[in-house]
């Protein structure tokens, strides 16, 4: 069978604007937005180091997660096709809510609150000092 009696195949235009409304794209995001929320311990320590050196100031940010995304109107898109603001996209990349993710954390840590905060592109995790 030669080359000139086979059916041309339908080639689709591939374009950057198909890619960047696309589901797999949004996933991607998802997915690395997702790596990005683990927690370096390492360099947690280092930070809550500073932290007791400061004096124990309270809602000290010791960690920031950076959030990546594209946005419509200051929400994120996702690959459900809803937009959200940061408070209810994190959870919906994690699959769990803050609260349980800052919980996981805490088990981890002794002494010490851990909380979060929403920045405007990220989410912190804050240290207070337990009251006694």
């Amino acid at each position: 069978m030669s080359l000139e009696s086979t059916p041309a195949a339908v080639i689709e235009m591939i374009s950057v604007n198909d890619i960047l409304n696309s589901a797999e794209y949004f996933s991607h995001l998802e997915t690395e937005n997702r790596k990005a929320f683990i927690l370096d311990y390492t360099a947690l320590k280092k930070n809550l180091i500073s932290w007791v050196a400061k004096g124990y100031p309270d809602e000290y940010t010791v960690f920031t997660f950076p959030v990546t995304g594209l946005m419509e109107n200051g929400l994120y898109k996702c690959s459900d096709s809803t937009n959200r603001g940061l408070e209810d996209y994190v959870p919906f990349f994690l699959q769990t809510s803050l609260s349980e993710l800052i919980a996981g954390y805490q088990a981890k840590v002794g002494g010490i609150k851990l909380g979060y905060a929403i920045g405007v592109n990220s989410v912190n995790l804050i240290a207070s000092k337990p009251s006694v």
